[in-house]
């Protein structure tokens, strides 16, 4: 619960004590000063507790507070015999269904409704049953309160797990983009080691025949074998010079295709979601059109597991003449009237910086799809 949900609450829940305190006050006032000791004493220890020192529920300090405000409660009920003195049983059951287990909330809960049924019995001095069977209806109040708190504590703890799976989420694809472009360098500083490897030692062996030549007065064979050892030695500069460049120069995915399969292979092992992929061969992109696709692919599948609960992703990348066309759909829930928040904010100002259109939409089976519409611009 964020800071600004629990403040509202603790407003409510102060008000109705407050209320219900006065309203016990005016219709007793033969038992006000009691009445007064015990309601504001339920109300002290209900903040010390639950507003000042935020005890944990389960602990034996808290426990033992509640179930003095219990016995307040119950001796209130049996003061006052109508329904408002039930206001102090429901806010203890409701903390108590919202704060801990069932096998702790449920049998509270029944407590708290035997305690009213036994206040009621005392109020009354013990009258037939059927002059307060009364009583009986007002089981269906306790009921109700303790599943709406059971279900606020449910839909809190979902969130909750959600925005982990979330951050979980979010931080493996960066991780996963950073191992991608390490990998890939580290993959091409080797074939570069390779590469110079493998011509220093050709070289090495084609000038010592050249040195054997010339030492037996065979000139033109000699020259004609430092001829292809020179030729050798400068395609080989040419394959360094333009690994280098992809280095130092390429701010981007040396594999792309792979850092793609990478993410949606990461994404489908980290959220348990399932991926369908079609992605056409991809001539090479510029940077600034791979960053906006990984990133686009990277967004919409953590705003639909986030916001949609989706489970099944359908995701395509096509070439259609001089278009890329980028198509991800999902299986969750999607509002008619979508918002965008930074993520999608800042996805279709990167679209639009590489003259790109992009398109948030509700389906006809009311899911997200998301669709991108790229020029075709390949990296010279």
């Amino acid at each position: 619960m964020s800071q600004k949900q629990a403040k509202i609450v603790s407003i409510v829940l102060y008000t109705a004590l407050t209320f219900s305190t006065f309203g016990l006050l005016m219709d007793n006032q033969d038992s006000i000063m009691l009445l007064s000791t015990l309601c504001f004493g339920f109300i002290l220890i209900h903040y010390i507790r639950y507003s000042l020192l935020r005890f944990s529920y389960i602990s034996f300090k808290n426990l033992t507070l509640v179930a003095i405000q219990w016995a307040l409660a119950f001796f209130i009920q049996s003061i006052d015999g109508t329904f408002l003195p039930q206001i102090f049983f429901f806010v203890l059951l409701s903390e108590a269904a919202f704060s801990s287990k069932r096998t702790f909330s449920i049998p509270f809960s029944l407590i708290c409704y035997f305690g009213f049924v036994a206040g009621v019995t005392i109020h009354y001095q013990f009258p037939p049953f059927y002059e307060i069977s009364f009583v009986i209806p007002r089981s269906l109040e306790y009921g109700l309160f303790w599943g709406f708190s059971y279900i606020s504590r449910t839909a809190l703890l979902q969130r909750n797990e959600l925005k982990q799976s979330y951050e979980k989420l979010k931080e493996s694809a960066i991780k996963l983009e950073e191992n991608a472009l390490v990998e890939e360098r580290m993959r091409l500083s080797r074939e570069m080691h390779d590469t110079i490897g493998h011509t220093l030692v050709t070289a090495s062996v084609g000038l010592e025949k050249s040195k054997q030549l010339f030492q037996y007065h065979h000139h033109d064979d000699a020259f004609k074998q430092l001829d292809h050892v020179h030729n050798h030695i400068k395609i080989s500069l040419d394959d360094v010079r333009r690994a280098i460049h992809t280095l130092h120069v390429r701010k981007s995915f040396i594999d792309f295709e792979q850092s793609l399969q990478n993410l949606i292979k990461e994404t489908k092992k980290n959220a348990g979601v399932h991926i369908d992929v079609h992605i056409d061969p991809m001539p090479h992109l510029t940077p600034e059109q791979e960053r906006t696709i990984y990133r686009a692919l990277q967004e919409g599948i953590t705003n639909g597991i986030r916001h949609g609960q989706s489970t099944i992703f359908n995701f395509q990348l096509t070439i259609d003449s001089d278009t890329i066309t980028f198509r991800l759909e999902d299986n969750g829930t999607c509002p008619e009237k979508i918002q965008f928040g930074f993520g999608l904010t800042a996805m279709a100002d990167r679209v639009a910086s590489i003259n790109g259109r992009m398109t948030v939409k509700q389906t006809e089976n009311k899911h997200a799809l998301l669709l991108l519409t790229l020029p075709l611009l390949t990296e010279e």
